[in-house]
This record gives structure tokens, sequence and C-alpha cells, in this order.
């Protein structure tokens, strides 16, 4: 942040701290065909996809589905547990709260 706010490039700091997809595992907050896509790409790019629904219910991918295996978790236990999260839900009234300060402090850290 420190490198941005004196517009330079930081690039031995990133490289530093920088870290390949694939030794990561993503949590994927979503639901059908964008989760399906965006767990079909982090698996293409090596990564561990772990996903829940955004109303923290059952995981949204049944036994039939096609990317489906053992990823399924609670909300809770994404965030617990990934590296990193990516939240791609519709704004619908059952949506709205899913991600929040309370949500934002279980993170992993690291």
């Amino acid at each position: 942040i420190a490198a941005q706010a004196e517009h330079r490039w930081a690039s031995a700091e990133l490289a530093r701290s920088a870290r390949l997809i694939s030794s990561m595992t993503i949590g994927v907050v979503a639901v059908g065909a964008v989760a399906r896509s965006i767990i079909a790409t982090l698996r293409g790019l090596g990564a561990t996809a772990q996903w829940a629904e955004p109303t923290d219910a059952r995981p949204f991918l049944g036994p039939g589905d096609a990317h489906a295996d053992p990823g399924g978790a609670s909300l809770a236990d994404v965030l617990a547990h990934c590296d990193a999260v990516i939240v791609a839900c519709p704004r619908i009234p059952s949506t709205i709260g899913t991600i929040g300060k309370a949500e934002l402090a279980r993170i992993k850290r690291g």
C-alpha cells in the first residue's frame, strides 16, 4: 500500500509475498452456473476450490452435478479455512448481509 501511495511499482515486495494460485485453497460463495464456472476456472489453474451457498445452507452443488465433489462446506468453514474467498452472488433479499463484519473477522489469516 505504501508503494501505491508513492506511485511506484513494488515488484520486490510483491515477489516476497506472492503465492501461486495452485498452492491455495479458494472459497467460492456463489450459486448455480456462476459458481460452477468460477470453480472450473480455479481448478484449471490448479487451485483447490471449496464452496458454500451465500445463505450458509447446504452446498449448492448436488451429487448429479458434473463438478460435484466433497468440497462443499458451510460459509463459516469456507471463511475459516480458505486462503482467499470469492463472493459472486446476486444482491437479492436472501443474500444481503451474507458477508459482513462478523464474517470478515472469520477469514483465515495469512
